[in-house]
């Protein structure tokens, strides 16, 4: 039988002449001719069986085929039968021949590269599969592509020999090197005249890589001050080019934005034959100052008779000071404009009215926080105290303010403290003349990114001030300095202040139903840090409130008042209306009043604010006996939100929610005159309920003792009651 090579399998088949009664065992077995064992084919043997009666008088042998891929002729092995039982052998032997069946065998050459100076090229040359019979043999011969041959390279011509069993060979072609620069040449080697095998690829390129180099682009990074206005790229070839020489470019965003950071450019740069330096300028936009460097990148896309040193290189944008640097110039402004509000509120009250002791910052007493732990500065403010002996009087008067500020990235969180104490002489034609001494202390926090630290601050100003008290007007001025020191982490500085200040309260009409009353004020104050240039702060203010009674115990009224803050610090304008009614019923110890407050007009986009507030107090007025005070309130109901508040940019951000206050109390004698009060009260907000329960003692000497106990019960968040005690004293005299 004949079987092919790649068939996998050659087959026998063993015949019985006819059918036997009884049963045939046969033995079988391979044997080599030309064809191998393990090589060519597996080796089988075995028995075959015929059945007594059997109807099928034929077997088959199968013998598996060795496909080995060499070129070789055909193969005979046998199969041989033995030991029959039950018959006899007409035909022991069967010839297998294993035909080849292998593809030809072909030949292809491959493309190759060289440095100019590498002295020859190798070109790889391969047969697809061994032959074993023969010698493959092939010609080659070389031809000029954009390289010349005796210039670049050496023409060659030659045959290729593959020995039997071999399938690799090369072709080497001599280079030169001709120390010129003209980039990379080709030249092509064909093959040809084949002899025992084919061509399969016989066309193959060679390149000669220019070893004197073509020219290379040269930019580096670079770093610029965000005030230089403008980034140079310098731009750099390394060796002179006989042609011109052109890139294209465009900056890409890193963490700077183009159109706020800088200028978006792109564009095609050429050098001209011979030219090796140019520049590219991006424009530096001035932006808010946000303390830390930040980069774009100038990409470097196609090139022309050139190459690229890279492809991308970086622009960092470097502000001129650091965070703490800017902090602390930040910082210096926010405590100018807050001690210099604190100077003027102090003059405004002793105009006004004698100064009083206020409750501590109440509201975190009753609205805030149960477990407050107040701070000194805090303590003191709304604290007040004088003493008048003839035309002299001594006075005084402490301020606490917790600033919030914003600069860019920069926040700034601080509390500021003044005690103020003044003195003051009142000659008989209406003039007053005094010195006002303050001392304020600062101390906060900043943030910008993720940089923060600490900050604080002292300045103490001596200010001298006059006022004129005419028939419907009082006018007074104010002026002095100031020396201090600020810190923000390692940068410290000193510096030294000014302030001048003036304002005006009057009566525009006074009479038996309507009164129409005004106040303005104006400050201005400097600070000459001794590490930084001038900080100037400015603020105005305005405001008309007329009322008008219209019943015994009923009288509606109206206020405006404008607002304007200027300078390094947080700016802004403001109007804001607002009125109400104040009810009073002297008879049935009742009061009452109902109040209602917007801003309509801000110069910051989305700014809003309003309040409303409506109360009723029943209760003597002397506090003796049963009271109660019901007050539900929105939002921030009062003009001295607007007008006391250190900035008008913040109070958007500190407008509360709604609230309702209830309290009741009774007041009585003790033996020694005092009055003494025990109240119990809540406050039903947003985030839930606090109750508390006080009692208070006042005094007949001025001394007024207070203990409030408190309770916390939150709606918002899962969490157990929260309690707190607070004890307070003050003495006025």
């Amino acid at each position: 039988m004949r079987a092919k090579e790649s068939s996998g399998e050659a087959v026998f088949t063993v015949s019985l002449s006819n059918t036997s009664s009884t049963e045939i065992t046969v033995n079988y077995s391979t044997e080599d001719g030309t064809a191998l064992v393990a090589l060519d084919y597996t080796p089988v043997e075995g028995t075959l069986t015929f059945s007594a009666n059997d109807a099928i008088l034929t077997r088959t042998i199968r013998v598996p085929l060795v496909d080995n891929n060499v070129d070789e002729p055909d193969e005979t092995f046998l199969v041989r039968l033995s030991g029959v039982v039950g018959a006899v052998i007409a035909d022991n032997e069967g010839i297998g021949t294993i035909e080849d069946d292998e593809p030809p065998i072909s030949v292809s050459i491959y493309d190759g590269r060289a440095r100019e100076d590498a002295g020859a090229l190798e070109m790889a040359a391969r047969l697809n599969r061994p032959s074993l019979q023969n010698v493959v043999t092939v010609r080659f011969s070389s031809s000029d592509r954009t390289a010349t041959s005796s210039s670049d390279y050496t023409a060659t011509t030659g045959l290729l020999i593959f020995e039997r069993g071999s399938t690799e060979g090369k072709v080497l072609v001599e280079v030169i090197d001709d120390q010129l620069v003209e980039g990379d040449e080709t030249f092509e080697v064909t093959l040809s005249n084949p002899r025992n095998a084919v061509i399969d690829q016989g066309l193959a390129t060679g390149t000669i890589v220019e070893n004197e180099g073509t020219p290379q682009l040269l930019i580096p990074d670079i770093s610029v001050l965000e005030s230089a206005g403008v980034a140079v790229f310098a731009m750099t070839l390394s060796t002179p080019s006989a042609v011109p020489v052109i890139v294209n470019y465009e900056t890409e965003d890193g963490t700077a934005e183009a159109s706020t950071d800088y200028v978006h450019t792109a564009g095609t740069l050429t050098f001209a034959p011979g030219e090796v330096k140019k520049e590219i300028r991006v424009e530096i936009l001035q932006d808010d100052q946000d303390w830390r460097a930040e980069t774009f990148s100038l990409i470097l896309g196609q090139v022309l008779n050139a190459k690229l040193s890279s492809t991308r290189v970086e622009a960092t944008i470097a502000e001129e000071t650091t965070v703490e640097e800017g902090a602390l110039n930040a910082y210096v402004s926010r405590m100018l404009r807050t001690t210099a509000s604190h100077v003027v509120e102090a003059i405004v009250d002793r105009y006004q009215r004698v100064p009083e002791c206020r409750l501590p910052n109440l509201s975190f007493l009753r609205y805030g926080y149960p477990n407050w732990r107040p701070s000194a500065g805090e303590l003191l403010s709304g604290c007040g105290a004088q003493a008048t002996q003839g035309g002299w009087s001594v006075w005084g008067r402490g301020t606490f303010t917790r600033v919030l500020g914003r600069e860019g990235a920069l926040s700034i969180r601080s509390n500021v403290t003044t005690m103020a104490v003044g003195t003051d002489y009142q000659w008989p034609n209406r003039l007053l003349t005094g010195l006002l001494t303050s001392h304020s202390i600062g101390n906060g926090s900043y943030e910008a990114y993720d940089e923060s630290g600490e900050a604080s601050s002292a300045l103490t100003g001596v200010y001298p001030y006059l006022s004129y008290q005419l028939p419907t007007v009082r006018v007074w001025l104010l002026a002095g300095l100031g020396r201090g020191n600020a810190k923000a982490e390692s940068q410290e500085t000193t510096l030294t202040s000014g302030l001048v200040a003036l304002g005006a309260t009057g009566t525009l009409v006074s009479g038996s139903r309507v009164h129409l009353n005004y106040a303005a004020d104006a400050f201005t104050a400097s600070a000459n840090p001794a590490r930084f240039s001038t900080i100037n702060v400015q603020r105005l203010r305005a405001s008309v409130t007329g009322s008008v009674s219209i019943h015994q115990w009923a009288r509606p009224y109206l206020e405006a008042a404008i607002r304007h803050d200027a300078g390094d610090a947080e700016t802004g304008l403001g109007l804001e209306l607002g009125g109400g009614t104040r009810l009073a019923h002297p008879k049935n110890w009742l009061r009452g009043e109902v109040s209602i407050r917007r801003m309509i007009m801000h110069t910051s986009d989305g700014f809003q604010q309003w309040g409303a507030s409506a109360s009723i107090q029943y209760g003597n007025p002397e506090g003796l006996g049963p009271s109660a005070q019901v007050r539900p309130i929105w939002g921030q109901a009062t003009r001295r939100d607007f007008w006391s508040h250190y900035a008008l940019t913040s109070l958007a951000r500190e407008s509360g929610a709604g609230r309702m206050d209830i309290e009741l109390g009774y007041g009585t004698r003790s033996s020694d005159k005092s009055l003494v009060r025990p109240s119990l009260g809540t406050t039903l907000h947003s985030q839930g309920r606090d109750y508390r329960v006080g009692y208070n003692i006042s005094m007949t000497n001025g001394l007024v003792l207070s203990l409030i106990a408190t309770a916390r019960e939150s709606t918002t968040y899962i969490q157990p009651l929260t309690y707190g005690i607070s004890a307070r004293a003050s003495l006025q005299w």
